[in-house]
């Protein structure tokens, strides 16, 4: 339910976050890194790390709700997204280095992951309220 009472549908692979948020992520990916100097931080380093909770947890979400985790089509609750950015924090900084000599753990990558999950649920969960009262 949204703060206002009434349910918001979220539309998991069709939420314009998602969307917007996956194709930034794409085209970071595939053209800007690889161009940017190996000194850049931002775009090579955290950018996409930012994006996570915004292109992870919809497709995620969308299967807990196929297999009846999840019981109503609302946006991402803020307890949702702490448990996964908790569990991806940890998985991925923690557990990854010690298991794939490849990654290194970097805690500026979950401040990353952190900043973009609290955005999110901004977006997802305020917007709408916003959107609301302007119709009222």
């Amino acid at each position: 339910m949204s703060m206002l009472g009434k349910e918001t549908r979220f539309r998991y692979f069709l939420d314009p976050l998602f969307l917007v948020c996956s194709f930034v992520y794409a085209m970071n990916r595939f053209i800007i890194k690889p161009r940017m100097p190996s000194s850049e931080i931002f775009f090579r380093g955290y950018l996409n790390d930012f994006l996570l909770i915004p292109c992870a947890l919809p497709p995620l979400l969308f299967l807990h709700r196929i297999f009846s985790l999840r019981s109503a089509n609302q946006p991402p609750t803020a307890r949702e997204i702490t448990i996964h950015l908790v569990f991806w924090s940890l998985f991925f900084e923690y557990l990854g280095p010690i298991f794939y000599c490849r990654a290194t753990s970097d805690p500026w990558d979950i401040g990353a992951y952190w900043v973009g999950g609290f955005i999110s649920w901004i977006v997802w969960n305020m917007v709408p309220r916003r959107q609301k009262r302007s119709t009222l």
